[in-house]
């Protein structure tokens, strides 16, 4: 076990090295620059003097090869450089835009955990019966709507039947500062945004339940007498529960990396929204700690996904 998550880490390790060294690359290969996407259409000021001052401030006058040495120097160090735009460390803009996602996120697995759960439960305890047919049907719909367009479509809603709930909170307050106010803030992105998780984790854990009730241990412990909630809650949702775990997995990973579709249509000013607002600025090092945070955070939650297989099912054995 000790051997598979030492070379799990390793290679994960390698992994954010090789989004790292790409997203450097990348983002210096789209057209512009941070001091012209600032400047607008105002180019007549831009002499070649101010532009030279500017790129000497902002570490830009250096060749690729240097900005990477300087760069990956600076990484082993944790230090992910600073915005272009509002001149603080990136750090201390991610450490403002993580709790806004992070809310986001828990009210989207909440969501999604709430409804997917006992829908999943239900399809597969009542197969081909009209309940069955009805939550199939739902999730078939509810994968087939994007994000946006059912945010859309909910926010027209509140806004024609006189919801009491407000769309736009100007103080952009967290949960634990003003809880009715941001209950209010993140309850139509959570509902978007737990819909499509719905769906996706009610189908996997319907087929997988499936698959477990035709087991003969399940039918062993219907012949002893157990209740029927016994046998599904204790027995067979235990072993169904794997794959699911593996979407749970990357919906935590959204918790910390963002929704950026979701961030950008509320104004919520979480990771995402950030991540928009740095690649039309052309603000470098926002784009590659952002990136560089949200891969290191989907990888090594795979990992702990991965090693909770090992705890939940005594048949996984790492080599």
């Amino acid at each position: 076990m000790t051997n598979y998550i030492v070379r799990r880490v390793i290679l994960n390790l390698f992994v954010i090295y090789l989004v790292g060294s790409l997203i450097f690359v990348l983002v210096r290969l789209l057209p512009g620059s941070f001091i012209i996407q600032r400047s607008g259409l105002d180019l007549a000021g831009l002499t070649e003097e101010r532009i030279a001052l500017a790129k000497a401030e902002l570490g830009l006058d250096k060749s690729i090869g240097e900005q990477y040495v300087t760069y990956w120097a600076d990484l082993l160090r944790l230090d992910f450089g600073f915005s272009f735009e509002t001149r603080h460390s990136v750090v201390s803009e991610l450490a403002d835009a993580v709790p806004y996602s992070f809310e986001l996120g828990v009210g989207i697995l909440l969501v999604g955990l709430t409804i997917s759960i006992p829908v999943g439960i239900i399809s597969a305890v009542r197969q081909d019966e009209w309940q069955d047919y009805l939550l199939r049907g739902f999730a078939i719909i509810a994968l087939s709507f994007p994000v946006f367009w059912t945010a859309a479509l909910i926010t027209i809603a509140n806004l024609n039947f006189g919801s009491p709930l407000r769309l736009e909170v100007i103080a952009q307050p967290h949960v634990w500062e003003d809880p009715w106010a941001a209950i209010q803030w993140y309850i139509i992105p959570s509902f978007c945004g737990g819909i499509a998780g719905t769906a996706s984790i009610m189908r996997v854990l319907r087929s997988e339940l499936l698959e477990v009730l035709r087991q003969d241990y399940i039918r062993t412990a219907h012949s002893k007498g157990l209740a029927e909630s016994t046998v599904i809650l204790r027995h067979a949702l235990q072993n169904a529960f794997l794959p699911v775990l593996t979407l749970i997995g990357l919906t935590l990973a959204s918790l910390i990396t963002g929704q950026i579709i979701l961030e950008s249509m509320f104004n919520i000013p979480g990771v995402g929204r950030e991540l928009i607002e740095a690649i039309s600025l052309r603000d470098y090092s926002m784009v590659q700690g952002i990136v560089l945070m949200v891969a290191s955070v989907i990888v090594f939650t795979n990992l702990i996904v991965d090693i909770s297989y090992g705890y939940l099912d005594p048949r996984v054995r790492f080599s």
